[in-house]
């Protein structure tokens, strides 16, 4: 899979951009993200995913579709991670978007 620089651009500078010091930085199939040094989210592919336990974000992000990561190993044990796929929907809905960007980072600073 292929990483878009074009889209992490747009998640980094235009989506992410007002939350305060975000930053990334490369992996292998995309970008961790990072507030104030700490990993919030992922662009992997052309994906972006927050990391979050909280059920409220979650609800909030599977009500416009969103799937909880994972990927299959070579021994066809299926792994997956606290990082929650942002759909595409809410780009178009800053509001919501930054709402829970903004829960996200929090709880991972703590």
């Amino acid at each position: 899979m292929k990483k878009s620089l074009d889209f992490h651009d747009f998640i980094v500078f235009d989506i992410l951009g007002s939350l305060g010091n975000i930053s990334s930085k490369p992996m292998m199939s995309g970008w961790a993200i990072y507030a104030d040094g700490i990993p919030f989210a992922a662009i992997i592919g052309n994906n972006f995913y927050l990391k979050t336990k909280n059920s409220a974000v979650i609800d909030e992000l599977q009500e416009y579709g969103s799937e909880k990561f994972s990927y299959e190993k070579k021994d066809g044990k299926v792994v997956s991670m606290n990082y929650w796929l942002v759909p595409e929907d809410l780009f178009d809905i800053p509001e919501i978007l930054e709402k829970i960007a903004t829960q996200a980072i929090e709880e991972n600073i703590k």
